[in-house]
């Protein structure tokens, strides 16, 4: 398995490949999924440019979107425990 970092335009990359060529690209950008790729072929529809992802107005790909933060009163509780 391979693991490369890079930045581009900004942004912070992780591209993971493992010895099938399979690749995983994730950025800090709203933790998103950049891409997924299976021989270099897209399994994932992403824009090209980096500069049209950082303007996008959806949130494909993400992990966080615009509701994150957003707990009522900034409290949960999972298994009886409150956080």
């Amino acid at each position: 398995m391979k693991i490369r970092k890079y930045q581009e335009k900004g942004v912070n990359f992780i591209e993971i490949v493992n010895e099938i060529n399979f690749k995983v690209t994730l950025c800090d950008l709203g933790a998103a999924i950049y891409g997924i790729y299976l021989n270099n072929t897209p399994m994932t529809l992403t824009t090209v440019d980096v500069d049209d992802f950082k303007k996008e107005g959806h949130y494909h790909g993400k992990t966080i979107g615009r509701v994150s933060g957003r707990i009522k009163n900034g409290k949960y509780i999972v298994n009886n425990k409150e956080y």
